[in-house]
């Protein structure tokens, strides 16, 4: 009984992080949903400087921003429109 208990424990634990790390990531099919909807969402592109000049992978309508240069309070969009922010 305790190595039941110990194991159903132990696997809602890793249940949970599961769902606090994805709990605010989308599909790629529900970006591509949002971007052709009447008010697209902002794609933030925050790869490295460097990483983004030899990527041959530029995304369309996105916005380069290089994570270090964000600040909690100044995002360079409106802040009632829907952000994503990719980074590989």
């Amino acid at each position: 009984t305790a190595m039941l208990l110990a194991s159903a424990v132990g696997y809602a634990t890793v249940a949970v992080q599961h769902w606090r790390r994805n709990r605010f990531r989308i599909s790629p099919s529900d970006v591509a949903r949002l971007v052709e909807s009447a008010e697209p969402p902002v794609i933030l592109d925050v790869r490295d400087a460097e990483a983004y000049a030899k990527s041959p992978v530029k995304i369309p309508r996105s916005l380069h921003t290089p994570l270090d240069d964000l600040q909690r309070d100044r995002l360079p969009v409106d802040p009632v429109r829907t952000v994503v922010a990719y980074c590989t």
